[in-house]
């Protein structure tokens, strides 16, 4: 038996009521030549729809559980697994051809080197609204990457267990724990655009967007040692400082207007800076539109903070 016949990879699929989106993506990874053994392991989250049916009925092995983070969700189909190199997906993303093309490559590069994550972000749907188009999409290209979502994440089961698996502690932001553990045990995160995959549910509207964000932004606020180590918290502290320093600055009586201009100023920094830093791959009107994008971005992630404080029990 080859080494390439010895090795099988596990697709792992957390699903929570997903039956609109679950059988697309198990048909994506179906369609496909892998040309290596491999399974799908659909973890179902206590879903109250036919989510587990459809999984089931498209050959996936269904595990069911209850409570705990999604963090938990994901370590428990790796537990179940039995593959050597672990897949996660989400339950609304479709890999593509070109994902199938480039994964035989990463297969070799994985194999030869286990102590690498990568995957890639998720692509929008070529009829996606402007957000989508000029924030998701432009992403998928960013060159250095501090983590990957585990929307779309490709590791070693070796790695994978060598760190701990994904901190069950955490309600959100376990992708960004993981990849700092990956990197404080010498390994590395690299982005593949090639490894192309579509994410079929992006927010639709400004709102969507801003609750993603608070959501996503959870898992930086847990602590002030948390807080401390993420840069997007840090500037998200920032933008509120500068947003109550106007604030303040409105009511007071006099000389307003400078600390005023001064605030909006810092403000119009600090969104052109975090817009430039996240897009320096692309065009200058990219890089102003997301700019714009990025004030809806902080304020979704200044609510993790209003939530963190307020609507903790």
């Amino acid at each position: 038996m080859t080494l390439e016949q010895a090795i099988s990879i596990s697709f792992i699929i957390p699903a929570f009521n997903e039956e609109d989106s679950i059988g697309e993506t198990l048909s994506s990874i179906r369609t496909g030549e892998i040309g290596l053994p491999y399974e799908v392991i659909v973890v179902d989250h206590a879903s109250t729809d036919n989510t587990a049916k459809i999984a089931s009925g498209l050959g996936a092995n269904v595990v069911s559980t209850k409570g705990g983070t999604i963090a938990g969700v994901r370590n428990k189909g790796v537990i179940r697994s039995s593959g050597k190199l672990i897949v996660f997906l989400d339950a609304d993303v479709s890999l593509t051809q070109r994902w199938f093309e480039t994964f035989k490559q990463v297969f070799k590069q994985l194999s030869a080197n286990p102590m690498m994550v990568t995957g890639s972000h998720c692509n929008a749907p070529a009829q996606g609204n402007w957000i989508e188009k000029y924030w998701f999409t432009n992403l998928t290209h960013e060159v250095r990457v501090t983590h990957l979502g585990t929307g779309h994440m490709i590791v070693s089961r070796e790695l994978f267990d060598s760190v701990g698996g994904f901190d069950e502690a955490l309600e959100t932001g376990e992708d960004y724990s993981f990849c700092m553990q990956v990197k404080s045990a010498g390994g590395h995160i690299i982005n593949n655009p090639d490894l192309y995959v579509i994410h079929r549910d992006y927010p639709k509207s400004i709102a969507a967007f801003i609750q993603r964000e608070a959501w996503h932004g959870m898992g930086d606020v847990t602590s002030v040692s948390a807080v401390m180590k993420s840069k997007v918290a840090v500037a998200s502290l920032i933008f509120i400082i500068l947003h109550l320093l106007i604030l303040l600055s409105l009511l007071a009586s006099v000389e307003s207007s400078v600390y005023i201009g001064l605030s909006l100023t810092g403000l119009a920094i600090l969104l052109l800076f975090s817009s430039w830093k996240k897009f320096n791959h692309c065009s200058i009107r990219v890089i102003l539109i997301n700019s714009a994008i990025f004030y809806l971005y902080f304020i979704g992630r200044s609510l993790s903070f209003f939530k963190a404080l307020f609507l903790k029990s």
